[in-house]
């Protein structure tokens, strides 16, 4: 990391040996600035100094002017006199804060350790040269100056420090204000007051789903509804950690589990991830895809690695879980939930926030019972509007009706069908394929008759096996035979999950996305990044 421009008047006042360690515990302490500690923000101090000088025990009698209370927060308080307490020429501290195991915050373990204590009152006391994380709950001496560039005590008392002992010194306000100190060297208001934040995630949904433009038909109700739900109540408090305005009744308070049930194809998936996309509060967004344990368990890790690449230390389960329970500002989508057992390995029981989880069956019990939305078929006019504008045909609306009638108005068909009418056009029209569907589903019901899968599907859902043959024929006849056959292998391979890397590598294919939803619809679960 280098020097930022405006600082390299303080960081020329400390050794070059601790420049690395003084760039990490400034973007520890931006962090904290911006997101806090558990949803909370209290303010703190952190010293990058010599520890072993800085902590060495003072013979001196005990010294009346030693401060501790957090930058911005006022208030004086004197030392504690009597055992366990070691008294140094810059402060005072508990012998019991004095780690004997410390570890480098320039490591995840160290930064995690330091992060445990951002919220303590006293400043915290890091090794320059090894960047040990040494001591916290020190109360800085205090000469009674007021610090230059303005601030309460803490301000004031990190300035004395940092031209005592030529130490490095950031302190971060309540308020999310970030003061630099160093040596003799000029203060500098770094970062200005703020709201805590939270943590923002690349966002990570499956291929298939397209979220954000113009093409969410049909769904307003329940996107209103699941939007009313997260927006209802902040259960853990708002955004600064203050308790927001009560509301009258139960429905203010955003629930801690929401289910999305539906038969398969019919946009369970599509509505919790446009929900999540349209979500304005602030919100860290969190999606999991759960069709099986093995499943579930890999995307936990990627989730795990952008929470490493966002400086916060995380592997597994448990460490996903134990954040989500001391955190109060996220929301969490575990898609194709089939299993709720499988939740208590990563979600703790009594959270603060909100879990939406998408499923196709309604009937398994939950402790707490979730609120519930559940999905039918499109309304034939909603149903007619996505055909149209997907396959680019707005006035066709006679055929349009045909198709979406033949299909049943399920979801899934309906982007299958455009597709595949988009990619023929000029061939073949809705109203020719809503006659091949029609035709084709007798042969498709006899077929799983003989396999004993007929109980498995609705008359609709009998129609995607027919467009999923189309889409075959389409691939064979544009020379695409490699592809065809890959979808074949497919219906024979893992159930859970497809990687789409596997499915790229036969070449571009125009209808791609479409292709592995049916393909993952047919025989499947999912396809996954």
């Amino acid at each position: 990391m280098e020097v930022p421009e405006g600082l390299r008047h303080l960081f020329n006042e400390i050794s070059l040996a601790w420049h690395a360690t003084a760039l990490r515990a400034l973007d520890i302490a931006k962090k904290y600035a911006e997101t806090g500690n558990a949803g909370s923000r209290q303010g703190t101090r952190l010293v990058v100094c010599n520890a072993d000088e800085f902590l060495l025990a003072n013979s001196a009698e005990p010294d009346d002017h030693l401060q501790s209370a957090p930058e911005g927060a006022g208030g004086e308080e004197k030392e504690e006199k009597g055992k366990g307490q070691r008294l140094t020429k810059y402060g005072g501290v508990e012998e019991g804060n004095i780690r004997k195991f410390p570890k480098d915050i320039k490591t995840e373990e160290g930064t995690k350790t330091l992060n445990e204590r951002m919220n303590d009152d006293g400043a915290l006391i890091i090794d320059g040269l090894s960047g040990e994380f040494r001591a916290s709950g020190f109360r800085l001496k205090y000469g009674g100056d007021a610090s230059s560039i303005g601030g309460g005590l803490g301000a004031a008392s990190s300035e004395e420090c940092a031209k005592r002992a030529r130490a490095f010194v950031l302190a971060v306000s309540h308020d999310g204000a970030i003061k630099l100190f160093a040596g003799q060297a000029k203060p500098v208001l770094w970062k200005g007051d703020t709201e805590v934040q939270p943590l923002k995630l690349r966002q990570r949904y499956p291929p298939s789903l397209k979220v954000g433009g113009d093409n969410f038909f049909g769904r307003s109700g329940p996107l209103d509804e699941l939007l009313g739900w997260v927006r209802g109540g902040v259960r853990g408090g708002g955004p600064s950690g203050s308790k927001r305005e009560e509301r009258e009744g139960a429905e203010a308070e955003s629930p801690p589990f929401i289910r999305i049930s539906g038969i398969g194809g019919v946009g369970k998936s599509q509505l919790a991830a446009e929900m999540l996309h349209r979500c304005d509060v602030p919100r860290t967004k969190i999606w999991l895809g759960a069709s099986s344990r093995e499943h579930l368990h890999g995307e936990v890790q990627e989730v795990c690695n952008l929470f490493r690449s966002a400086g916060v230390p995380m592997d597994g389960c448990r460490d996903l879980c134990e954040w989500l329970e001391t955190n109060s500002h996220w929301i969490l989508v575990v898609d194709n939930l089939e299993d709720p057992e499988l939740l208590w390995e990563f979600v703790p029981r009594n959270h603060t926030c909100t879990v939406v989880i998408t499923s196709r069956d309604d009937a398994r019990t939950m402790r707490p019972p979730p609120r519930e939305v559940k999905l039918d078929t499109l309304q034939l006019p909603d149903a007619q509007t996505l055909l149209q504008t997907l396959a680019r045909e707005p006035n066709d609306a006679s055929g349009s009706e045909k198709l979406a009638r033949a299909l049943g108005c399920l979801p899934l068909g309906l982007v299958m069908a455009s597709s595949l009418v988009l990619e023929k056009r000029g061939t073949l029209t809705f109203s020719d394929l809503a006659e091949t569907v029609s035709a084709e589903r007798g042969e498709v019901r006899d077929f799983l008759q003989k396999r004993g899968e007929i109980q498995k599907w609705t008359e609709y859902q009998l129609s995607v096996i027919s467009l999923w043959r189309q889409q075959r024929q389409f691939l064979c006849e544009g020379g695409l035979s490699r592809a065809a056959t890959l979808m074949e292998c497919l219906s024979f391979a893992d159930h859970r999950q497809i990687s789409i890397e596997t499915c790229e590598t036969v070449g571009s294919l125009s209808l791609s996305a479409q292709l592995f939803v049916a393909t993952a619809f047919c025989v499947p679960d999912r396809v996954v990044n």
